[in-house]
């Protein structure tokens, strides 16, 4: 069986999880990526406890109790860390190590000194650099360019500018869709931007579902703080407009482009397959029907929307 520890660093203290045997390396249908993403984002030790856990169900499902996943924890005197003679870093076939310190640590290995970087991850075998049984991006500082991140949990106390967010849906009123076929296209736009969100983020399959026997997966990414702190926090508001016909919808998309928005990212037109009640219209089989736009401040979807009418 081949084994995995994983490894936070912080400024005073190593913690070192428990031993996984089974399936730790990085070629299918290892779990070594998985590993890997599962610390990437851990700044401190309780996000580590959690996270080994959560890893635990999902590949070994030992039993395990809250305050089991962690098998040491070491005092962290300087910057440095000797590998080669720590019996838990040293004696398993991965370790995958994550620095949540603001200073480099040297890592001695056992042929040779490894230098992490503050806020990087990396993976060793056996205690020193593989090349050729870890992907590059892993035995070097992962990921390459990094900065010191912002902790996204809040704060006490905590100061916020709150502005009202809201999603605006413009749809065409000329095709005299059903209220079945409406609700379809209004649910098409709601999901269009969460769908280009995810779909733009990292992804790492972590595990088989017991249950529906389909991969799991986790997703690494970012996500603007305006959205998530006045629209996801807030509201959820949404506004449903009425466009007469296919050129006033796309006066909607001339005015977003005018100020400035990205088709695919900021707006998206919603164009139907015409696989039940509506007739193609372009040359590709597929008729325009909507417009969806991601949560924007009040006063941007108002300057939009002001020359559309509230669907009725």
């Amino acid at each position: 069986m081949t084994r995995g520890t994983f490894v936070l660093i912080t400024n005073d203290r190593v913690f070192i999880s428990i031993q996984f045997n089974g399936d730790m390396y990085f070629w299918e249908p290892g779990h070594g990526n998985d590993a890997m993403a599962t610390i990437r984002n851990i700044r401190k030790p309780e996000d580590f406890e959690v996270a080994i856990l959560e890893f635990n169900r999902m590949h070994h499902d030992y039993d395990l109790d809250e305050d089991k996943a962690i098998e040491a924890v070491v005092k962290l005197d300087g910057n440095e860390i000797d590998i080669a003679g720590n019996r838990w870093l040293r004696w398993t076939d991965y370790t995958f190590y994550k620095n949540a310190s603001d200073k480099d640590i040297v890592l001695h290995c056992e042929d040779e000194d490894v230098s992490l970087r503050p806020y990087c991850s990396m993976a060793l075998c056996y205690g020193k650099p593989d090349y050729k049984n870890i992907p590059e991006k892993y035995w070097r500082n992962y990921p390459e360019q990094v900065e010191a991140p912002e902790d996204p949990r809040p704060q006490t106390p905590r100061l916020i500018q709150k502005t009202e967010y809201r999603r605006l849906f413009i749809i065409r009123k000329d095709l005299q869709m059903s209220p079945g076929k409406l609700a379809s296209q209004v649910a098409h736009c709601a999901e269009a931007y969460w769908l280009h969100i995810i779909r733009s983020w990292e992804v790492g399959q972590i595990g088989m579902s017991r249950t529906t026997r389909i991969g799991d997966y986790r997703f690494t990414g970012d996500l603007d703080g305006g959205i998530y702190e006045n629209y996801l926090n807030g509201t959820i508001t949404k506004t449903i407009c009425e466009a007469r016909n296919k050129n006033h919808l796309l006066k909607a998309k001339e005015k977003a482009v005018e100020m400035g928005l990205k088709e695919g990212a900021d707006f998206g037109l919603i164009r139907d397959l015409c696989l039940t009640e509506l007739e193609p219209e372009d040359e590709d089989g597929r008729t325009t029907t909507g417009i969806w736009f991601r949560p924007l401040p009040d006063d941007v979807a108002h300057e939009i929307s002001r020359k559309y009418q509230l669907y009725k």
